[in-house]
């Protein structure tokens, strides 16, 4: 009577098809078996059937139908957490490797900076003295070239010449790559003429050459050692430097 009434209840609280077992094919009874230990026979073929079973003492919750789809979310969200942990570690190494190459080579461009520039300017300096050494005047060419304004010995005698090489400062083109000097040379000139028109001849035959610059040097007098008329005069003139058709080799990098 109780296990109808029970199986009635049960079916209504669950909404399943309740079966009572009042026999069993692994259960012998006794025929003396007391009605009250029948719960006792009912534990023991639940442990022989191992199948699912409701204790209704302490009756399970109810399924989480929504755990699924958190533990899915979750498990994105860890992954995603993971791969960003394990990029950004990934990353940090590469970047601490990246900035130590860089460090290093930084070193080794400051080093070679410092060498480049101790050799250009060492390579300047030596295209500077170069092209400083470089201007020197033939001092025979130029006295062989004023004696051809005075060729004729018994008309004009040179007796005095004195030469200066006045040098300005080297100077270097970065556009051209060349070093440059202006130069001159000054000639201190005093010789003696026939007379005065020769001497005045002597003087516009020079100034008619545009090589050279003419400045009479104190007061025309009378009475030479050799001829009536003494001069003297001052000529400039500009002198090149051998290497100047050419590209310095100091301005090379």
């Amino acid at each position: 009577m109780l296990a109808s009434r029970l199986e009635r209840w049960l079916g209504d609280a669950t909404g399943l098809a309740i079966t009572t077992i009042r026999k069993h094919p692994k259960v012998s009874i006794p025929k003396d078996f007391p009605g009250d230990a029948w719960p006792l026979a009912g534990l023991l073929l639940r442990q022989v059937l191992r199948e699912p079973t409701i204790d209704f003492g302490a009756p399970r919750k109810a399924p989480d139908l929504a755990a699924r789809k958190r533990i899915r979310v979750l498990s994105i969200i860890g992954g995603c957490f993971l791969a960003a942990f394990l990029g950004w570690t990934i990353g940090n190494l590469g970047m601490n490797r990246e900035r130590a190459t860089n460090d290093d080579l930084e070193a080794k461009a400051r080093v070679a900076l410092k060498e480049y520039h101790r050799n250009r300017r060492d390579t300047l300096r030596l295209g500077h003295l170069e092209k400083w050494v470089e201007v020197e005047p033939d001092w025979l060419v130029q006295l062989s070239a004023l004696q051809e304004f005075a060729s004729d010995s018994n008309q004009v005698v040179l007796d005095g010449f004195t030469g200066t090489l006045l040098v300005q400062p080297v100077r270097y083109d970065e556009k051209t790559r060349r070093f440059t000097v202006e130069s001159e040379v000054r000639m201190d000139v005093s010789g003696e003429a026939i007379d005065r028109t020769t001497a005045d001849e002597l003087r516009a035959r020079i100034v008619e050459n545009d090589r050279y610059l003419l400045r009479s040097v104190g007061a025309e007098t009378a009475g030479g050692k050799r001829l009536s008329v003494p001069f003297g005069f001052q000529l400039r003139t500009t002198v090149e430097a051998a290497g100047d058709d050419a590209p310095s080799e100091g301005g090379a990098e």
